[in-house]
């Protein structure tokens, strides 16, 4: 809570890392430097352990939550895409009196097609296309279509783990 208040939170971990491999290196280097070793050894080394344990952990801290910041950067922008893709859907309805029906590439066709007016629906330049003609989501999943009465065209991406009907897929 302190670390967010003073506006260091994002690099606490980095910088207990530093404090704990210096701690480590300046006591190597008092070992190096020391007349008796075995007696620098026995005073001094559980700080040594310490320094590097406390190193080592926070460096683990921080690339953990680096992965979760970037889990949540890319569930975000698949949520705006999903949404898009999704809008473009009810367009195509509003056009034609039906929903995009089909495979993952048959719908992304009739999404990518354009309007009466001339408009391109869904614009694919912003969104990941499989070679298969397939939307994939950042983790390389094609997404999956159903059309519904209560909410027409509905786009899901399975997630991180990439397997459906699981808590982190993102409707």
């Amino acid at each position: 809570m302190l670390a967010r208040v003073i506006g260091i939170g994002d690099y606490l971990p980095l910088i207990l890392a530093t404090v704990g491999f210096t701690v480590a290196g300046a006591l190597l280097l008092g070992l190096a430097l020391s007349g008796s070793r075995a007696l620098f050894l026995r005073r001094w080394r559980g700080y040594f352990g310490a320094g590097a344990f406390i190193g080592f952990l926070a460096l683990y801290f921080h690339n953990w939550r680096e992965d979760q910041i970037r889990l949540s950067h890319q569930a975000l922008r698949t949520g705006r895409d999903l949404q898009k893709i999704e809008a473009a859907g009810f367009v195509i309805f509003s056009e034609t009196g039906s929903w995009p029906v089909g495979t993952n590439p048959e719908v992304t066709e009739l999404l990518s097609t354009t309007t009466v007016a001339g408009e391109r629906i869904l614009e694919l330049d912003y969104l990941t296309i499989s070679s298969s003609g397939a939307i994939v989501d950042p983790w390389g999943s094609d997404l999956l279509f159903t059309v519904t009465d209560e909410e027409g065209l509905k786009a899901t991406s399975r997630g991180p783990d990439r397997i459906e009907d699981t808590d982190d897929d993102l409707p």
